[in-house]
């Protein structure tokens, strides 16, 4: 009857951190997926691409615009200069101004008004040209726009399955981890958690080969044959992980 008994004590604790072995294995299942979670919901709220997209389109209509205004203007002053100069080349040869000096200042007056008009219909030339460049650089701004905004309306369709595919799969796995736990130990889960969050979500390592396979180092023979024989769990002396020799 005694050897029955201790039959079932030495039982009990292995099958204890099975369980955790089980349960670690969950936790760190469920890591990968709130991970995986994290990065898709940091995806779908990265939106900068479109913003950036429609800043440049901004950036371009307002510039378009502003050159719209100048080519406007433009157009006004090189107009007036022109008619300015025609009105000038009618007085001169009308036939209507006889004395010498007058004619003399008309022509010189003319002659500048031609200069100005000539060098505002350069400007005017200039302004052409950037404004095409600037109505041609709008309507890529566009077609970039509409791209990336249907590019983006794509990467939402396919990045919300992936979350609720993770979000499910999360929900499955978290209530399996409420059956795995309800058979371990509340002193025993308690120490789970507490190694776990201090070594990186991992509270239990394997012995192999007479190694601690959480930190890589030989265990001491002691610490081996309490690894086998004891009824409380076994920490490693060097990382502080419980052993599980499986």
């Amino acid at each position: 009857m005694l050897l029955r008994l201790n039959a079932v004590n030495e039982v009990a604790p292995l099958a204890n951190l099975r369980q955790l072995f089980d349960l670690q294995e969950l936790d760190l299942q469920i890591g990968r997926y709130q991970t995986d979670l994290a990065s898709v919901e940091a995806r779908l709220a990265d939106d900068s691409a479109v913003v950036k997209a429609r800043a440049d389109l901004s950036e371009r209509e307002a510039m378009a615009l502003q050159l719209r205004k100048q080519h406007a203007s433009q157009s006004q002053g090189v107009q007036e200069l022109q008619d300015k100069a025609k009105g000038l080349d009618q007085r001169l040869y009308g036939g209507s101004i006889r004395n010498a000096k007058e004619l003399e200042a008309l022509h010189a007056e003319l002659q500048f008004a031609k200069s100005q008009a000539s060098e505002e219909e350069e400007k005017l030339l200039n302004l052409m040209l950037a404004l095409d460049e600037a109505e041609a650089g709008l309507a890529t701004s566009r077609t970039d726009l509409e791209q990336t905004e249907k590019t983006r309306a794509d990467t939402i369709a396919t990045l919300a399955k992936e979350q609720a595919t993770l979000t499910q799969r999360l929900q499955a796995l978290s209530a399996n981890r409420h059956q795995v736990t309800v058979g371990i130990a509340p002193a025993l889960l308690a120490q789970y958690e507490q190694v776990r969050k201090a070594r990186q979500g991992v509270a239990l390592a394997k012995v192999e080969r007479g190694m601690c396979m959480g930190c890589r180092l030989t265990l001491p023979n002691s610490e081996l044959q309490r690894v086998r024989t004891s009824q409380e769990p076994v920490t490693c002396s060097s990382c502080g992980r419980i052993l599980y020799a499986g």
